[in-house]
């Protein structure tokens, strides 16, 4: 055991410490043009991601609105038919064109 403690002593005397180098530091500042489209990148991305949720969830809520009103349509009906009927007729005439006056779509068609 002795002998070859004393074997790795003569080997590891063979190694003979080396002064310590300066450090090198690169140069900053070659590459900074593409930091600032990367973070561009980033923003833009995260601008795109926040725009279309808040889309896609305002598209939900007109969709489960037009629920509820079908829903409550569909209630008016059944209790009174007659409020139901003018309810219709005074929407249609918010909605649809008018047939009466000189520019009504009825006259450009019969002038057709």
């Amino acid at each position: 055991m002795e002998q070859q403690g004393d074997k790795l002593e003569r080997y590891l005397a063979e190694f003979q410490p080396r002064a310590v180098r300066k450090l090198g530091v690169s140069p900053k500042g070659g590459h900074s043009w593409q930091r600032w489209l990367a973070a561009a990148a980033v923003v833009v991305c995260c601008l795109g991601t926040g725009y279309w949720q808040m889309r896609h969830a305002r598209l939900k809520v007109k969709g489960m609105q037009l629920k509820s009103q079908t829903l409550l349509l569909t209630r008016i009906a059944m209790r009174d038919e007659k409020m139901f009927d003018q309810f219709l007729t005074d929407r249609s005439h918010n909605v649809l064109p008018s047939c009466q006056g000189e520019k009504s779509t009825l006259r450009v068609l019969a002038k057709e």
